[in-house]
């Protein structure tokens, strides 16, 4: 790579993989040409220096062969395919805790109503960016929380800074009667009422589900009303009646909710409209509900039995199987493998696991075999699974949480407690890890870049990929802008201003920022296909 510059001040990024230059305007013009990896010898984007130069922050990339692209295969150690956080809500004091899931510690505690509401917060699930949203089930209310570490809160104050818990003992103050603005934790970012002029309001807020285009499933249990809300704005995009009520939700691929009501025996399907709704008999009563890798659902009953079907034909696929050693069985699980895990036993302290069994010659699903019941905190609930692959239960008995480290001989596995508030009652996608990676396969990688100066006039984003998308995957770029004095600043600003599309190699039209934050966000409908870039270039 050739770079020609005068001695000025530099003024914004070329990322190449492999190569970074500067690029500037007027009398400080560069020129550079992107060439490939083989032509410098090591990768840039594997460099810890340069992503931290750049603030890079990558989930579910894989970068190990100098490319962006999806894992395929076999999952790097060094790549985890979900944001490194569990969401956990404590019904029982109003709040919910933000765990990391790698250390165990505590980052932060919010707030989920403004004080003087009732809330009893029960489901948290992690939207497409790493946000939760929070159901509080005596008010007829979501929340949104923004995550931190990826720039999502908002610097409502104006003082350069986010101003947000940092651990379990800091839970800021939400003032009542002031609705969001009276939240003094600026990562609190949306709090919406579930009224609708038709319907009324939702009763008894259980099911909370993030669809492909990041929108918001909310569901009651008490009535048969469903909300669906626009993730970004927090506006009510639709709601609608169903055949009943929603106790606990995923959402397939084609975008249809698949939710549980507690005790009916029966799992309903709603199109993603919400204009029809269907009923499935399950063969057992209903409880938790889950998805796995192959797209199939399970379910459980608050007793001994679980299930599974295919959604494309849950009737003639049904099969329902025996929990070993434990009842009263509630939230269900996958993993990466399309293990299962079952919260297996509100009265004990176990989460069981099991396999499934294909035949080896056909490749049929046949069904499950046990492998191990793992002895976690009093009255397990809710059960997820991280970026890492460690399965977690929330511990409604014990206001904890366990995360279990599994190991080839289950004897082996390692079970650690993380304290958390008190009643921790959960379901639902607690890491987003169902969302990203099923619901819709997705990776993400972001970079802040800096023009150097106040409304430096940015041009143009350019990608190079390395051999044509393949079918069934798609790339697409974004970006937003700030005028901000350091980095900091402008991390604490960017929060509050939503990404344009950038087109590859397209003239940006009046977009002028000192800071850049650019994201690329590869997709793929299999799990052996991937999107591949090898050239980024930003003027």
């Amino acid at each position: 790579m050739r770079l020609k510059f005068k001695r000025h001040a530099l003024s914004a990024l070329a990322i190449t993989l492999g190569l970074i230059g500067c690029f500037g305007d007027g009398d400080d013009a560069v020129t550079a040409s992107i060439v490939n990896l083989g032509d410098t010898g090591t990768s840039l984007l594997t460099s810890v220096a340069t992503e931290a130069a750049l603030e890079v922050q990558r989930v579910g990339i894989d970068t190990t062969d100098g490319t962006l692209r999806l894992p395929v295969s076999t999952l790097p150690a060094a790549v985890e395919d979900t944001f490194p956080f569990i969401w956990v809500a404590n019904s029982a004091e109003g709040t919910i805790s933000k765990l990391d899931t790698r250390t165990g510690r505590e980052l932060g505690r919010y707030k989920t109503a403004p004080a003087g509401d009732p809330s009893n917060p029960s489901r948290t699930t992690v939207d497409q960016d790493g946000n939760v949203w929070v159901g509080n089930r005596n008010s007829s209310t979501v929340t949104k929380v923004g995550l931190k570490e990826f720039g999502q809160c908002i610097d409502r104050n104006s003082n350069g800074v986010i101003d947000t818990s940092v651990g379990g003992t800091d839970t800021k103050a939400w003032n009542a009667g002031a609705g969001i603005t009276g939240a003094t934790d600026e990562c609190i970012l949306k709090h919406v009422s579930l009224t609708d002029a038709g319907l009324g309001a939702l009763s008894n807020v259980r099911t909370v589900a993030i669809d492909p285009q990041n929108n918001v499933f909310v569901g009651g249990s008490n009535d048969n009303k469903i909300f669906k809300i626009n993730g970004s704005t927090g506006a009510i995009i639709t709601a609608s009646t169903s055949l009943q009520g929603h106790y606990g939700g995923v959402v397939d691929k084609l975008g249809n909710l698949w939710s549980m009501q507690s005790g009916s025996g029966k799992v309903q399907k709603t199109t993603p409209d919400l204009s029809s709704s269907t009923l499935y008999d399950l063969g057992h009563s209903g409880y938790g509900i889950g998805i796995d890798k192959y797209g199939k659902i399970w379910t459980t009953e608050y007793g001994v039995r679980f299930s599974t079907f295919d959604p494309a034909n849950p009737v003639a696929s049904l099969m329902v199987f025996n929990q070993t050693g434990n009842s009263a069985a509630q939230g269900i699980t996958t993993d990466d493998n399309g293990d299962i895990f079952i919260a297996g036993s509100l009265s004990g302290n176990t989460v069981g696991h099991y396999k499934q069994v294909f035949n080896t010659v056909t490749g049929v699903f046949t069904g499950v075999s046990f492998v191990a019941n793992y002895t976690v905190g009093r009255a397990p609930t809710g059960v997820a699974v991280d970026g890492a692959g460690k399965v977690w239960s929330t511990n409604v008995d014990d206001n904890n949480t366990s995360r279990i480290t599994l190991a080839a001989n289950p004897a082996n596995a390692v079970v650690e407690n993380f304290a958390v508030g008190l009643g921790p009652y959960n379901y639902s996608d607690m890491t987003g890890r169902v969302v990203r990676t099923i619901t819709t396969r997705q990776g993400t990688w972001e970079a802040t870049l800096d023009g150097g100066r106040t409304d430096f006039a940015w041009s143009k984003v350019i990608w190079r990929l390395k051999q044509a998308l393949p079918a069934g995957t798609q790339v697409e770029a974004s970006y937003k802008v700030v005028n901000a004095e350091t980095r900091i600043a402008a991390q604490a600003a960017f929060g509050a201003i939503e990404y344009t599309t950038a087109v590859n190699d397209a003239s940006l039209s009046n977009v002028k920022g000192r800071f850049m934050k650019i994201r690329f966000r590869l997709t793929s409908d299999s799990v052996t296909k991937t999107p591949e870039i090898n050239g980024i270039t930003v003027r």
